[in-house]
């Protein structure tokens, strides 16, 4: 194995270096490869840029400064003339050999173009080798060869011409520098020319202009670098309409279209979609930034204004695709909020609770500067109340103060500027407290609220004297009704089938409820069965109200079914029928 140091020179023929192969009178490039320093490098790019040379070994792996190469390695070498006046004549290969010098010269051909550079193989000797770069001076009368590579495409093909459009060139075929050619790009039946590429040129969607009967893309093309020409063929759909969607830059977001739960990709920034389609349009920010909108055509969509955006900053919006329209993106970079501290001071006889939206705060969490926050002062459940609550340096006391029914005192929407200490004095309250229980039977407990100023009041809480508790029974479809409502263990006069109980609060109470099944009784004997108007119709009584009837023929089957008690059985023949009701039946003959 020979470790190899790779390095380009350029040389003029008096031995100045050459800064730029199109400004000096230089026809010698040099690529040298010696086992000098023990050490591989390689210069890729020399002459102003204008010349690039990469070097594989036969599996294709680039060979970098630093790399180990055995003799027999196969190297290709390729060389790259983006421009100049000069033209690459030949690699010129020289080493030692046993004190002797050898050479062997690669003339360059037409046939050695790979897709507009050079490409020449040479497998690694044992010995410190040179491998040149002769160049020679391009005769302005004498135009260089340039080669042209037809890519081959699926569901269509490419052609080239001369200017006429009839001669014919051949795919690997020279032209002269400076040749005008003629391009043809033809889809195959039910496919069209979505991108052609010609060198270093693209075109695509409103670029291609094809021909309205044929679909035919014809370009003009001005040959100065060998060159490859390819297509792009895809399925036409005469439904269809382009969508060009703006990809934004990686740092700041990431769009995504889908429909039906599948991304759509973008075939060089167009999506080809069918008229009346649904698809979703995703924005994604990166890190420190946020969705400012997204645009469709000319409409800008922001937050609240057909984007939703999460918690965690995605926006999304749907849009039915109705003709050609441009999908973009804006993200902008998140504002540094400034971060303020909260402090809760410990409280005597009661607590305090701080919640910015939802989430409960504790002592020395941050908020943002300018965010708001919700105070609760909640006193002791043995007689105390709030005396007063200070945020920051303003004290709130007296009228400020509005505790709801269990003396909880609750201040909303109090803006944080600055590092903020929050703070309550509770005391003993002039206003007695009781409690109040309470309990009922299992078949109508889950029918019954309680409530105290609105709000629901649990068994055995503390309440302030003179406040109204609330009972409702909801019935619904229970067959229970209120016999009466007890208070500490008494019936309470006159609340028979009452579904709201009012208890003001004087003392410790217990509240229940009786109760008793509601479900009317039906005996034989309290049913009247009579014929009326000459046998054509019934009537029944000792019934409530609605309660179903049906009539039967001796069969057992149905004939009529109701809830009135006068029943029309005109069109029923003579006979004998049953008549129920309830779990009673009653024989009827007509």
């Amino acid at each position: 194995m020979r470790q190899l140091l790779l390095w380009v020179t350029a040389l003029l023929v008096g031995g100045a270096t050459l800064l730029a192969a199109n400004e000096a009178d230089a026809i010698h490039l040099e690529l040298s490869i010696t086992a000098a320093g023990n050490t591989l490098s390689f210069q890729k790019n020399y002459a102003d840029n204008n010349i690039e040379i990469n070097v594989f070994d036969a599996s294709n792996n680039l060979i970098q400064s630093g790399d180990l190469v055995p003799a027999g390695t196969s190297l290709n070498l390729m060389a790259t003339v983006k421009g100049g006046k000069y033209q690459l004549k030949s690699f010129h290969v020289t080493w030692i050999e046993d004190g002797t010098p050898q050479s062997e010269e690669l003339p360059i051909t037409a046939a050695d173009d790979f897709y507009g550079s050079y490409l020449k193989h040479w497998t690694m000797k044992p010995y410190d080798t040179t491998i040149s770069l002769d160049f020679e001076e391009s005769d302005p009368n004498t135009p260089r060869d340039l080669i042209l590579t037809i890519e081959p495409s699926e569901n269509g093909h490419i052609e080239l011409f001369d200017y006429d459009g009839i001669t014919p060139i051949a795919s690997g075929s020279p032209v002269k520098d400076g040749s005008v050619i003629t391009v043809k790009a033809t889809p195959d039946e039910g496919y069209k020319v979505s991108l052609l590429r010609i060198g270093d040129d693209f075109y695509s969607k409103d670029a291609l202009h094809p021909d309205a009967e044929t679909g035919v893309v014809t370009k003009f093309k001005t040959v100065n670098a060998s060159m490859v020409i390819s297509a792009l063929f895809e399925e036409y759909k005469p439904n269809n309409v382009d969508i060009t969607v703006i990809t934004p830059d990686l740092e700041t977001g990431m769009l995504i279209i889908s429909s039906n739960g599948a991304n759509l990709r973008p075939v060089n920034g167009i999506l080809s979609i069918e008229k009346g389609q649904q698809i979703t349009i995703t924005a994604i920010p990166m890190d420190q930034y946020d969705v400012t909108y997204v645009k469709v055509g000319s409409t800008e969509y922001t937050e609240g204004h057909g984007l939703t955006i999460n918690e965690e900053g995605i926006a999304t919006m749907q849009l039915e695709v109705t003709e050609s329209t441009t999908i973009s993106a804006l993200f902008d970079k998140k504002q540094q909020v400034e971060k303020v501290p909260i402090t809760i001071a410990p409280c005597e006889h009661g607590a305090l609770e701080v919640l910015q939206g939802e989430q409960l705060l504790s002592s020395g969490d941050q908020v943002d500067k300018g965010s708001s926050i919700t105070v609760k002062a909640i006193p002791d459940e043995d007689g105390y109340e709030t005396a007063s609550v200070t945020i920051g340096d303003k004290v709130y006391e007296g009228d400020a103060l509005m505790p709801n029914a269990f003396g909880i005192v609750l201040l909303e929407n109090i803006i944080v500027s600055e590092p903020t200490t929050i703070s309550a004095l509770f005391r003993k309250s002039a206003v007695d407290t009781y409690k109040v229980t309470y309990s009922f039977p299992s078949e109508v407990a889950d029918h019954i609220t309680v409530k105290a100023n609105g709000e629901p009041y649990l068994s055995g809480t503390d309440i302030a004297a003179g406040t109204d508790i609330v009972f409702v029974y909801t019935q619904g479809d229970s067959k229970w009704l209120v016999d009466s409502w007890i208070v500490d263990g008494n019936a309470v006069a006159e609340t028979k089938d009452k579904a709201l109980f009012i208890l003001t609060v004087e003392k410790d109470t217990e509240v229940g409820v009786a109760i008793y099944n509601g479900t009317q009784s039906i005996t034989r004997d309290s049913i009247s069965i009579r014929l009326m108007d000459h046998g054509s119709s019934l009537m029944i009584s000792g019934l409530e109200d609605g309660t179903p009837i049906s009539i039967c023929d001796t069969t057992g089957r149905t004939l009529v079914v109701s809830k009135s008690h006068s029943i029309d059985i005109s069109t029923i023949p003579q006979g004998v029928y049953i008549v129920r009701a309830g779990d009673i039946a009653m024989k009827v003959v007509k």
